[in-house]
């Protein structure tokens, strides 16, 4: 068994961008922030998958990819979940375009089509930038002085969705590809 999700990776010229971006924010001690190099989008989550299923997963995100054409992602401004005054992760959005929506949504009957629960919420594209430790809380006036003056900028063409396996380790989950498929429509 190995822990799965569907992910969107920005190129590393981004991911750096990411980093330098959010340096103000990432001083906030009481964040568990993710590595610039591990930040991603998460079209679905998985959780705990089979050998037998991974490889219909795969399948799967190949005949999805077949059929969308790549396309541009934009990052917006960083927020969070569930608010600023309260937040337990905090977030790089990403600018909700028709293409990331219908990939994200083919991705969504595919995966339903193999058993996979559907996603009850609506699809808010972001990149996790960190989780507030467990037990701290966060100053929520500071937290959004921090985020009303950080500026990212980045855009990419989105050419690939990835099957990535997620490795929880007590410094942090480590991501590696166990499958990519191309997007060819």
């Amino acid at each position: 068994m190995v822990r799965l999700f569907v992910a969107i990776n920005p190129p590393e010229r981004v991911r750096e961008r990411i980093g330098a971006g959010t340096e103000d924010l990432r001083g906030l001690e009481c964040i568990r922030w993710v590595a610039p190099d591990r930040v991603h989008l998460t079209l679905k989550f998985l959780g705990e998958v089979d050998e037998e299923s991974e490889r219909s997963i795969a399948e799967a995100l190949v005949r999805v990819a077949m059929g969308r054409r790549p396309f541009e992602a934009c990052v917006t401004a960083p927020g969070a979940f569930p608010n600023i005054r309260r937040p337990r992760i905090i977030w790089l959005g990403l600018e909700q375009s028709p293409e990331l929506a219908a990939l994200q949504g083919d991705l969504e009957d595919a995966l339903a089509d193999l058993g996979f629960e559907r996603e009850e919420r609506a699809f808010w594209p972001h990149l996790t930038l960190g989780r507030v430790r467990r037990g701290r809380r966060v100053d929520g006036s500071v937290l959004d002085s921090l985020v009303r003056r950080t500026e990212v900028s980045g855009a990419w063409q989105v050419e690939a969705v990835e099957l990535m396996r997620s490795h929880l380790l007590p410094t942090g989950a480590v991501y590696d590809v166990r499958a990519s498929a191309r997007l060819t429509g």
